[in-house]
């Protein structure tokens, strides 16, 4: 079982989230994994896997991922935080709780631990919200 699964189904919920108020639509589809290009018009959103480990079960085998996945929105300073408060909630709407169909994975669970904060990064804005995961 590979990560790139888990990517797949993440990246096919935000990307098919294209109704009125949907992560793809706020973000004209700028949805990435890992890192979007340096010179994409904002706002855009990137996640991440960025902690986990493998559980092990009875039988030996390690079948169960238990991580983190970070979820970076940006957008422009002129526009202030209420448009990444929106982008957040559209995201959140799709991934916490969710159950999402991850090839090779009978469960693909998500759970937001922390909402984020906006802040100014040079001259935009971000929104990192966390998610923990648990896929088997």
């Amino acid at each position: 079982m590979a990560l790139e699964a888990l990517a797949a189904a993440v990246y096919t919920t935000l990307t098919g989230d294209t109704g009125a108020g949907g992560v793809a639509t706020l973000t004209g589809g700028r949805i990435y994994e890992s890192h979007g290009p340096q010179d994409a018009a904002l706002p855009l959103v990137e996640f991440s896997f960025v902690a986990g480990a493998l559980l092990d079960s009875f039988s030996g085998t390690s079948a169960v991922i238990q991580a983190e996945l970070q979820v970076d929105s940006y957008g422009q300073l002129i526009l202030g935080a209420e448009p990444m408060r929106t982008l957040g909630d559209a995201i959140k709407a799709k991934l916490h709780r969710a159950s999402l169909t991850a090839t090779g994975y009978t469960k693909f669970q998500l759970l937001m631990t922390d909402p984020g904060v906006v802040t100014r990064e040079g001259e935009g804005m971000r929104l990192t919200q966390r998610y923990r995961y648990w896929a088997a």
